[in-house]
């Protein structure tokens, strides 16, 4: 199937999960936060199949994460905390990657279609003293670790495509930069 994006045509693949484009950092806060930028399409296991599959490509540290929420795309504008939060290291002195996920409803209970945000994060260090660093994690990269997750689930077996969806605006980081995605989505199937 042909996907249409925006009247043209970007990418020979099946329909993209209909989902906001960002997390956003509280439920009335307007700053938005994280794209989204991976969907397991049509899973099985649903969220429980996601997490085992991000656990055994190194997500394994459940804890010292923050929570975001997600926005869906249904008219009534529904938000809620992401399902899942999982990071390769427990915290981002050094940098790790962190994923955030979420299982869409849109208005069922359970869904086949779950949609990420990962990111490459990093204390920044305090003026000249590399050893000193702020207690907060600034986006290094949202399109790296999407990479970096596309091989290993490519290796892993998976089906992987990737389509153009157009969120690749600056978001602000604690450390007064403002990163920038290229705006694509990584799409993950099982393997037939």
């Amino acid at each position: 199937m042909t996907l249409e994006h925006n009247g043209g045509f970007v990418a020979a693949s099946a329909r993209p999960p209909r989902c906001g484009p960002y997390t956003f950092e509280s439920m009335h806060g307007p700053r938005i936060k994280d794209p989204v930028n991976v969907a397991f399409i049509d899973m099985a296991g649903g969220l429980l199949r996601v997490v085992d599959i991000v656990k055994t490509i190194g997500f394994s540290f459940g804890w010292g994460v923050g929570d975001q929420f997600f926005a869906e795309p249904d008219a009534n504008g529904v938000r809620h905390i992401q399902d899942e939060n999982r990071a390769t290291r427990p915290v981002g002195i050094n940098g790790r990657d962190h994923i955030r996920i979420h299982q869409l409803y849109s208005g069922r209970k359970t869904s086949r279609t779950v949609v990420a945000s990962v990111h490459r994060e990093r204390w920044p260090q305090v003026g000249w003293f590399p050893f000193l660093k702020k207690t907060c994690d600034a986006v290094e990269s949202f399109d790296a670790p999407r990479r970096d997750m596309a091989l290993r689930l490519c290796s892993a077996g998976f089906l992987i495509d990737e389509i153009d969806i157009g969120n690749c605006n600056p978001l602000p980081q604690c450390d007064g930069s403002f990163p920038r995605s290229d705006g694509r989505i990584l799409l993950v199937r099982e393997p037939d």
